[in-house]
């Protein structure tokens, strides 16, 4: 084999090997929900019917926070490293880890109440202004949440 058929071998697999790898991790993001966003796959699932006005709504509503969004941020920034630090630790420390694992799940569900407060907030509002748009249909089966199903697909 000539060496510029050597190095054009060469070439193409490590192309072909990086395209395949570029291609898997855009496949295995896309499969885990994120969707670009570093979102909760199941909270995405849970919002899928909100009108996209709506939660473009709650996220500027959410930003606005300003200092005290940041600060919830820290803390549950905070919280994660306490956890790890408490997972890695040796001697292992059930207390401890019991301990980290509370805090971080107290930080998140304030994150939670908050998201849920100004996501109910927004609808009440836009409802009472009449704004409030239809919901989104369900992409996975092609109806409204509130559409009877229907008759099973024939196989």
């Amino acid at each position: 084999m000539r060496r510029s058929t050597l190095f054009l071998t060469i070439a193409l697999v490590i192309s072909v090997s990086l395209n395949l790898l570029v291609a898997g991790l855009m496949l295995g993001h896309h499969l885990s929900g994120r969707g670009g966003r570093g979102g909760n796959p199941s909270l995405d699932r849970l919002f899928a019917t909100v009108p996209d006005e709506i939660r473009r709504e709650v996220r500027r509503a959410m930003s606005e926070d300003g200092q005290a969004r940041e600060a919830r941020r820290q803390a549950l920034r905070e919280a994660r490293q306490q956890v790890a630090a408490a997972l890695g630790a040796r001697p292992f420390d059930p207390a401890a880890a019991d301990a980290a694992l509370a805090n971080l799940r107290a930080h998140g569900e304030q994150v939670a109440d908050k998201l849920h407060a100004t996501l109910v907030r927004t609808m009440a509002e836009a409802q009472a202004n009449g704004t409030l748009p239809p919901p989104r249909v369900d992409s996975r089966d092609g109806h409204d949440d509130d559409d009877p199903p229907g008759p099973p697909p024939r196989r």
